[in-house]
């Protein structure tokens, strides 16, 4: 049913550079870096409205490519395909620590540190997210169906203490969300 494009708030996307996770960035072709554009032009079409992207899972092989390639091709990624694109308000590279997994070729974390691709990726600039949000209504329980809290989302900002001790999770959300100390 394509009306449902008209119900949902924004969308997620696997932008991997295929073949074999390994493409050099590119903003035309269809099954890499811009595989988000073409997702985005179907939603568009039935919506009648653009809607902001997520890229949820990316990366490139390292056990094919160089780290430094790596490293390049995320520079050149986050400061023009998709950092140049209004519509794409996160990206979640996959995956910061596979200790050692089948997803190896992709972590960020490698042994006890960071892969020269991971800190490069650490830092350049991104552009802290504030999506749009409405209000909701969130039913206590316990109470009575008529009382609920509410809670509004995008006014103001939302500050995260990173009080926990995995130095796993504090390397996440610096590195992924610029976030924490």
């Amino acid at each position: 049913n394509p009306s449902v494009f008209k119900k949902i708030d924004g969308f997620a996307s696997h932008s991997y550079p295929n073949p074999n996770f390994a493409a050099a960035p590119s903003n035309t072709k269809p099954e890499g870096t811009s595989t988000y554009k073409y997702e985005q032009s179907i939603i568009e079409k039935y919506a009648g409205v653009s809607k902001p992207v997520f890229i949820t899972e990316t990366g490139w092989n390292a056990q094919v490519l160089s780290e430094n390639n790596i490293s390049n091709y995320y520079k050149t990624v986050m400061s023009g395909i998709w950092g140049q694109d209004s519509n794409v308000v996160a990206v979640t590279p996959f995956i910061l620590d596979s200790n050692g997994g089948p997803f190896d070729k992709f972590t960020f974390f490698k042994g006890n540190g960071f892969t020269s691709y991971g800190q490069a990726y650490q830092t350049l600039v991104k552009q802290k997210g504030n999506p749009l949000r409405n209000v909701v209504a969130i039913p206590v329980q316990g109470e009575s169906t008529s009382s609920l809290v509410t809670e509004t989302f995008g006014k103001g900002s939302l500050e995260i203490p990173l009080d926990f001790t995995s130095t796993i999770l504090k390397s996440y959300f610096k590195t992924v969300f610029a976030i924490g100390k």
